[in-house]
């Protein structure tokens, strides 16, 4: 991590079980106060996708209104909340009832600049 501050997220998560930060300052003498912190462990059961992942894929899941998903439930990308991984492809498949309607809620997106299409 290095920059200003502002530029620099203030969250970070592990995509596995481990995280380690390495802290550098600069040559330049100044009046730094340091820095203060918390930390917290998470169950990666908070994060687990709640539809049928497709046998021999990643990320490809299927939901279906009245199995054991139920009518609603949650889905993550991979390694949410860290990182997304490079070059994977995922397909979340939401399957409603004759007489149903999908909805999807976001509430959490965060794209790079060049994922702006």
């Amino acid at each position: 991590m290095c920059g200003k501050l502002g530029d620099i997220d203030q969250t970070h998560y592990s995509s596995s079980y481990s995280l380690v930060f390495e802290f550098h300052s600069d040559w330049r003498q100044g009046n730094n106060t340091g820095f203060r912190g918390t930390y917290r462990f998470l169950s990666q059961k908070m994060f687990e996708t709640q539809g049928n992942l497709k046998p021999g894929t990643l990320c490809d899941y299927q939901f279906f209104s009245g199995s054991t998903n139920h009518s609603r439930g949650k889905f993550y990308s991979p390694q949410y909340p860290s990182t997304y991984p490079k070059d994977i492809k995922c397909t979340y498949r939401f399957m409603a009832r004759y007489n149903e309607r999908v909805k999807v809620m976001f509430e959490h997106i965060r794209l790079q600049r060049g994922d702006l299409r």
